[in-house]
């Protein structure tokens, strides 16, 4: 029977306390450059690209397997850092709801920050294109904009699900994404107090329940590199 491999060992990039550090900055950073975003991570291998191109030809290469659509289909990011890839898809076309979530409250605070700085550029060019009579995007009853993008703190190992498995996401979403949070929980060297078990361990089924238990609708860019001979 094939035995489990190895845990990894602990890192700081598997503690809270190391990306708080890194969000903190990034926000300093990003309040007095609105152009410095941050750290957009994996991005030497062009994994925002590589999804991206993943999700547009899915229609075509599994047209049965999905009811992905452009339009509605909804957008989970876990460890979302500093929101880059859900402001990506966004801006790809992507127009159905979209859900940031990270255990660090300064990386909510950073992608909240980004987004308002996009929203009000976003604002002025529209007003510069209607001659600057206003415009911008149709607002909802609570006065936010249609494709506003949410975010909010919430840790995959330890959150309560009723907090992102809610409204039209309470059976699940369509599209769960991680760039990378696998990795951190991995590098972390927690253990379960009831177990004695890694957390990194419950991770898998934790991340199953956010499925709703649809199939043929998640994708992961999740990437440990093989050392090679």
């Amino acid at each position: 029977m094939p035995q489990n491999p190895a845990h990894l060992e602990p890192s700081k990039l598997g503690t809270k306390d190391y990306w708080d550090a890194l969000y903190t900055r990034e926000l300093t950073n990003h309040a007095a450059d609105p152009s410095d975003e941050g750290t957009v991570w994996f991005d030497d291998a062009d994994a925002e690209a590589r999804v991206l191109a993943y999700l547009e030809a899915l229609p075509e290469a599994a047209p049965f397997d999905h009811d992905l659509r452009q339009a509605d289909a909804a957008f989970l990011d876990l460890g979302c850092g500093n929101g880059s890839l859900l402001f990506a898809l966004r801006d790809d076309g992507w127009a159905g709801r979209m859900l940031g979530v990270d255990y660090s409250e300064r990386s909510v605070a950073l992608a909240r920050q980004i987004a308002a700085a996009r929203r009000a550029a976003q604002e002025d060019e529209d007003t510069d294109a209607a001659g600057g009579e206003g415009g911008g995007e149709d607002m909802d009853a609570d006065g936010e904009g249609e494709a506003q993008i949410g975010f909010a703190e919430w840790d995959v190992l330890r959150g309560d699900f009723g907090a992102v498995l809610d409204g039209p996401q309470r059976e699940g979403w369509s599209v769960v994404l991680d760039k990378g949070t696998f990795d951190a929980v991995c590098l972390s060297g927690e253990q379960d107090a009831a177990t004695g078990r890694r957390v990194s361990e419950g991770y898998r089924a934790r991340v199953l329940a956010l499925f709703g238990g649809a199939k043929g609708q998640a994708i992961s860019t999740v990437a440990f590199q093989r050392q090679r001979a």
